[in-house]
């Protein structure tokens, strides 16, 4: 084997393990107004934010990961989040306003709060 194709083979192995292991080990620090649906947690305890998360990733099990949760949450907020609970309030507003509406358990939410209930279910159960 040639020098130059095992020194390349070998960079590339060394990458193939590295890259993924750091992703996955490293976990970033949210704000906690992500896990927490402000309107919700004033009318419903525990066990049904936990209830209706589940029944939204059992309805969406696209967005069955925290990760998913997170980026769909935080899409299109800029990397310097002022006040992530605002930013969230208005962005229920617009959903609400725009029709992304979903329906679990006879309840209508809007699509930012049926996943921050998921995302409460996802942190919930680890």
């Amino acid at each position: 084997m040639k020098r130059n194709y095992f020194i390349g083979l070998t960079s590339l192995g060394v990458a193939a393990v590295a890259i993924p292991s750091w992703y996955y080990l490293t976990k970033p620090v949210y704000d906690v107004s992500l896990f927490f649906p402000k309107t919700l947690t004033s009318i419903w305890d525990r066990p049904t934010m936990v209830f209706i998360g589940q029944e939204y990733l059992d309805k969406y099990p696209i967005e069955n990961s925290q990760r998913k949760l997170i980026d769909l949450l935080l899409e299109g907020q800029s990397p310097k989040m002022n006040n992530i609970g605002e930013t969230l309030a208005l962005k229920i507003e617009k959903d609400y306003q725009e029709k992304r509406i979903v329906t679990i358990d006879g309840w209508l939410l809007s699509r930012t709060e049926a996943r921050q209930c998921a995302l409460f279910t996802l942190t919930e159960i680890q």
